[in-house]
């Protein structure tokens, strides 16, 4: 008896589990509705298919983003921002059982000049700096700081210097750790590896015009 009633328990304790996640997440889905909303953007809190697969065109499809549209959770567009924006959370799976993982990403986008070079602004990791010990180093700026803080990788180092005013490397070593920026394809990608709190959405969707108010004018007369 005092068995059964332990397995009771625990299978009680799991579904209350269960149910508490799903409560928390559908919370925050709501305050994300209600934020994009006030804002008076479009906002796809249940996207179909088809808002699925037109908001990972409209981000680039960016290679993060494993099992394509069907990973898409919500998606928003800012098209009267300035500048636009398209917003989307997605979340994939690799592996089974307890090695199974789940990989989400929030990724805030907005679209450039089309001649602007591929460049990746990373936070430097450990793996960076034992390169580093061996010689290999990335691209190297003015500020020490700004080197010690950031991978700089590009295919042309002469737009990436024109696009890192020190007015926009000192606002990125400002910025959350987790953030990553990329140039792509006529886009630039603002991107944290997880799911957002509402809170922190904000300063997310300020990131594109406060990184393009920092650069270079003469970059969007190329």
């Amino acid at each position: 008896m005092e068995k059964f009633l332990l397995i009771g328990g625990i299978a009680a304790l799991v579904i209350g589990l269960i149910a508490l996640v799903a409560w928390v997440e559908h919370k925050r889905k709501k305050a994300i509705e209600a934020l994009f909303t006030s804002r008076g953007d479009s906002i796809w809190i249940k996207p179909t298919q088809e808002q699925k697969a037109a908001a990972l065109d409209a981000i680039g499809n960016p290679p993060e983003l494993k099992d394509g549209p069907g990973g898409v959770k919500w998606a928003a567009e800012a098209a009267t921002a300035k500048p636009p924006l398209w917003i989307v959370e997605h979340s994939y799976s690799r592996g089974a059982g307890k090695s199974r993982r789940t990989y989400t990403h929030t990724m805030v986008v907005t679209p450039v000049p089309p001649t602007w070079a591929t460049t990746a602004i990373t936070r430097v990791t450990l793996w960076n700096k034992l390169q580093g010990l061996l010689g290999k180093k990335g691209m190297q700026l003015d500020s020490e700081a700004f080197n010690k803080a950031f991978q700089v990788t590009t295919d042309d180092e002469n737009f990436a210097l024109v696009l890192l005013t020190p007015a926009l490397q000192e606002w990125l070593l400002s910025t959350p750790r987790d953030w990553s920026i990329r140039v792509t394809q006529g886009l630039l990608q603002v991107y944290v590896p997880r799911a957002t709190a509402v809170k922190l959405l904000p300063p997310m969707l300020d990131a594109p015009a406060q990184i393009l108010a920092r650069t270079t004018p003469e970059l969007f007369a190329a």
